[in-house]
């Protein structure tokens, strides 16, 4: 009983001194495709995302502090994010639960207040071209995963090949993800950052 009381306290003291707000390697900022989520059951529930007449391409699903192995995660008690900021959010961030929980989980492990975390949200994503034909796409297009990322980095000349990461559900892509340096410079990512894309082409639905 002891033995196990002593591994609890000693479980919750690492946690407590790995998860600390602003001790970080670098971020991360992953770009969800739209489509892609709103035809999974949890779009059906997100209206504000998905409803008729939202027609969103890529979207800003996070910014989120990263570790060279691993990630912290709802770092400190987080107070709600003030209305303005989720107003101003809102093109980037379609979804207010979204902008909320990401603000929870990940931006209360940046060691800024709210409008400095968004504020640096907002620069990352201005900072990265997407490439003009995967703006709002009306048709399906298919890629193999090293094409796509091709023309992402070709759209962004200086980042490094390692700093772009695909996520795909199946054989559809979900998210593109962009590591960046804390002062938002491109850089590789770690090994805790991989391409989950396995098929040999994969599928960018059409905006809706």
């Amino acid at each position: 009983m002891r033995l196990g009381i002593l591994l609890l306290f000693i479980a919750a003291r690492a946690w407590a001194q790995q998860h600390v707000p602003g001790r970080f390697d670098y971020y991360v900022l992953s770009l969800s495709w739209s489509p892609e989520y709103c035809a999974g059951p949890a779009g059906g529930r997100n209206p504000q995302q998905c409803g008729e007449g939202r027609r969103y391409g890529f979207v800003v699903h996070g910014l989120w502090p990263q570790y060279e192995r691993g990630w912290p995660q709802d770092c400190s008690p987080a107070a709600a994010v003030d209305r303005a900021i989720v107003a101003r959010m809102l093109s980037l961030m379609p979804a207010e639960k979204l902008i909320e929980h990401q603000w929870r989980k990940h931006g209360s492990c940046s060691g800024l207040d709210p409008a400095s975390y968004f504020q640096l949200v907002e620069t990352a994503f201005r900072s990265f071209r997407i490439p003009d034909d995967l703006r709002q796409p009306l048709k399906e297009i298919t890629f193999t995963p090293d094409n796509l990322r091709r023309k992402i980095l070709a759209a962004n000349p200086g980042y490094p090949r390692e700093s772009v990461s695909l996520a795909c559900a199946g054989r559809y892509l979900s998210e593109v993800r962009i590591c960046l340096t804390r002062d938002l410079q491109p850089r590789g990512c770690s090994s805790s950052v991989r391409d989950t894309c396995r098929a040999e082409s994969i599928i960018l639905r059409p905006i809706r």
